[in-house]
């Protein structure tokens, strides 16, 4: 398996495959928690980098409009000083967020491109990111396939009994 960076609890994991970074996240964010995940995933990027492409998994709800604002505050002035263009595929379970993800990526600075996919659609979104990353579709899939499962089991571990959808 690649290497995967996580949060104690495993909450937050970014893995790095090729040129793909693969985040995950797996807990609700109260308002106060929230700032505490900005920090976590900003160091955990700035460690590990971001590569050319990313997939940003979750399994909790969207956040709110403050907490997306926070992220934005955060994130978008490094983002938008990248050496280079950046593909990031959403996949994610909620209609409404790959609703609301296509309609925020008319507002990204133009050397990013956010695109919106089902779990079910992974290999649509591997397809869509492969070109600029340095690898195929079928192993990028695996790639993210394989952090999920490693995520699973650490969230089962760090909550005996609950293993999140």
């Amino acid at each position: 398996m690649h290497e995967v960076l996580h949060t104690p609890k495993g909450e937050l994991l970014i893995g790095r495959f090729c040129q793909v970074t693969i985040i995950m996240d797996f807990a609700e964010w109260s308002a106060e928690a929230w700032s505490l995940h900005c920090d976590q995933a900003m160091q955990l990027i700035e460690k590990h980098g971001i590569g050319r492409g990313c997939i940003v998994y979750s399994t909790a709800a969207t956040p709110t409009s403050s907490q997306r604002r926070e992220m934005e505050e955060r994130t978008g002035p490094w983002l938008k000083a990248a050496a280079h263009p950046l593909q990031i595929a959403v996949i994610t379970e909620n209609m409404l967020a790959r609703g609301a993800i296509t309609a925020f990526s008319w507002l990204v600075p133009g050397k990013i491109t956010l695109r919106a996919f089902s779990r079910a659609a992974l290999h649509a979104g591997a397809e869509w990111l492969a070109p600029s990353v340095g690898a195929t579709a079928d192993e990028i899939a695996a790639a993210f396939r394989a952090q999920l499962q490693f995520g699973l089991e650490l969230r089962s571990q760090a909550q005996p009994g609950a293993i999140p959808g």
